[in-house]
C-alpha cells in the first residue's frame, strides 16, 4: 500500500477529531445526569434535614438557617436547571484540533483522482466539527456552572446546620 495522500491524511484526522468530540459529548451529558442525581438527592435530604429539625416543640429555625437553606435550595436548583440544560438536543453532529485551521487545507491542490468531491468532503467534516466544538464548549461552561452552584449549596447547607448547632 502506498503512501497516503494529502487529502486522505486530513480526512482521517477529522474523523479522529470528531470521535474525540463525540466522546466529550457523551462524557458532559454524563456528568450532567450526575450532577441532576445528587442534587435532587441533596434537596430530598435537604427537605428531610428541615423538617426533622423543625419538627421539635418550641424549636424556632434561625433566621440565618434560614436564609442558608432558601440559597442552598436556589443553588440546586440552578445546578440542576444547568446539569439538564447539558442534555438539551442541539443542533450539531464533533475535537482538540482548530476546526478553522483544517478548512485552510482545503484550498490546497490534491493530487488524487476524485480531489472535488474529497475537497467537499473534507469540507463538511470540518463543518461538522467546528459546530460540534462550539456546542460542546457550551456544554462544558452548564457543567462548570452547575457543579459550581452545587457546590455553593452544600456550603450553605453546612452553613445552615451549624447555625442551629452554635
Amino acid at each position: 500500500m502506498g503512501e497516503l495522500s494529502h487529502g486522505e491524511i486530513l480526512a482521517k484526522l477529522i474523523d479522529q477529531e470528531l470521535d474525540l468530540e463525540r466522546g466529550r459529548k457523551t462524557s458532559f451529558e454524563q456528568r450532567g445526569a450526575w450532577v441532576v442525581a445528587s442534587s435532587g438527592t441533596l434537596v430530598t435530604l435537604l427537605f428531610a434535614l428541615v423538617a426533622t429539625i423543625t419538627k421539635a416543640d418550641g424549636f424556632a429555625l434561625p433566621a440565618v438557617s434560614r436564609w442558608s437553606l432558601t440559597g442552598a435550595l436556589a443553588f440546586f436548583v440552578s445546578a440542576a436547571v444547568a446539569a439538564v440544560s447539558l442534555n438539551w438536543p442541539q443542533k450539531s453532529s464533533a475535537a482538540s484540533l482548530d476546526a478553522n485551521s483544517l478548512k485552510a487545507y482545503v484550498s490546497t491542490p490534491w493530487a488524487t483522482p476524485g480531489q472535488n468531491t474529497a475537497i467537499e468532503v473534507v469540507a463538511v467534516r470540518a463543518d461538522i466539527l467546528e459546530k460540534l466544538q462550539r456546542v460542546n464548549n457550551r456544554r462544558a461552561y452548564l457543567l462548570v456552572g452547575a457543579l459550581t452552584a452545587e457546590t455553593v449549596a452544600i456550603v450553605a447547607v453546612a452553613a445552615g446546620v451549624l447555625a442551629v448547632f452554635f
